[in-house]
């Protein structure tokens, strides 16, 4: 696997003027990008398209800001479903499935037509304060919220050709036991081994709320590094997804994997640099994934609708 070249962006993903793009941002002030034009056009081949958001649970202002770039991204641009990266209620959780959180801080706050699709949900660390079975019961009465269990799997065809269509395959996880090096940590991992181990999926991202590595007041969580970051470099993860700290950011690549951050869902705090990153910004924001047979393009995308920063991945022919 490797980084997906002007060419075949330009060519296979219809996006334009790339390299100049990542020039642009590794020039910058290290501490942050600007606001870049990126035109680009639908592309041509099957792909999943997918929208990824985190720490977005305070029913305010700035969620419902950051809502409305969201639907307005995926009604230009398309969207199958959205991620959501953890801490989706604040300030503890909610307390059952009729806690008026769910109105103020989901139902009421993705009201766009283009958003009407899936939102598949991680538990932040904040969620856990709650009762985080009323998080998993909700999906059973709701036509748009999924979390069927703690943890769990789920998967997308790329393309309409049947069992044969390439997949993606995303690992939803619960970071809280890993961060805090607590029961049930061994049996989520042993779990995520296993399911890693016999997935024949032709890409594989996982999405969890604490991330490895991190600059600002959340620094990574070193339960993340030391037991889940080795185990999805060692099975072959493309992606891990995830929020906690209140920042949009990429870090290097570490043995094939790339580990993503989208914490700014409602907030933003000041980011600081650190050696692992290469994009950071405090701007609030989501990703705009899409994943085709052969290659993926992340954008980060700020609340205004501008493109912040955008890398790819591609893997060899099959």
């Amino acid at each position: 696997m490797v980084p997906l070249s002007e060419k075949t962006i330009r060519g296979r993903a219809c996006v334009l003027g790339l390299s100049l793009l990542l020039a642009g941002c590794m020039g910058l002030d290290r501490r942050e990008s600007v606001p870049v034009e990126l035109p680009y056009e639908r592309p041509l081949e099957p792909v999943v398209t997918f929208l990824a958001v985190g720490d977005t649970g305070s029913g305010d202002a700035a969620q419902l800001a950051v809502a409305r770039a969201m639907a307005e991204k995926a009604e230009r641009s398309g969207a199958d479903f959205v991620l959501l990266l953890g801490d989706n209620f604040y300030p503890r959780g909610v307390e059952s499935v009729s806690d008026p959180l769910w109105r103020s801080a989901f139902e009421d706050v993705y009201l766009g037509e283009s958003l009407q699709i899936p939102f598949h949900a991680v538990l932040g660390n904040h969620d856990h304060f709650g009762d985080i079975e009323a998080q998993i019961r909700y999906g059973q009465g709701s036509s748009r919220w999924r979390m069927p269990g703690r943890w769990y799997t789920h998967s997308h065809s790329i393309g309409s050709s049947g069992g044969s269509a390439p997949e993606v395959q995303f690992f939803a996880l619960d970071t809280n036991p890993i961060h805090y090096e607590r029961s049930p940590a061994t049996d989520q991992l042993s779990w995520l081994a296993g399911e890693l181990g016999h997935s024949s999926a032709r890409w594989k991202i996982a999405v969890g709320h604490h991330p490895a590595r991190a600059g600002g007041r959340h620094r990574g969580s070193r339960g993340v590094r030391e037991s889940l970051e080795p185990l999805l470099a060692e099975r072959g993860v493309d992606l891990y997804l995830s929020g906690h700290s209140h920042q949009m950011a990429l870090m290097s690549a570490r043995d094939g994997l790339r580990q993503v951050i989208a914490g700014s869902g409602s907030s933003s705090r000041h980011t600081l640099w650190w050696p692992d990153a290469v994009f950071a910004s405090r701007e609030l924001g989501f990703l705009w994934v899409r994943v085709a047979a052969d290659w993926l393009v992340v954008e980060f995308v700020d609340v205004d609708g501008n493109t912040r920063h955008v890398f790819g991945v591609e893997k060899p022919e099959r």
